[in-house]
């Protein structure tokens, strides 16, 4: 294996992260949680 295999396997297992990352983001599920932690910071 070379250098240039191994910033080729380091790029392509970064993309699946974002993408997997994206994908949570985008469930109702987190959507629901980050309003939740919104709302519990802007009480006094």
């Amino acid at each position: 294996m070379t250098i240039d295999d191994v910033k080729a396997q380091a790029k392509a297992l970064r993309a699946t992260l974002q993408a997997q990352e994206t994908a949570i983001r985008r469930s109702p599920v987190c959507s629901f949680k980050r309003l939740g932690n919104a709302w519990g910071t802007r009480r006094p």
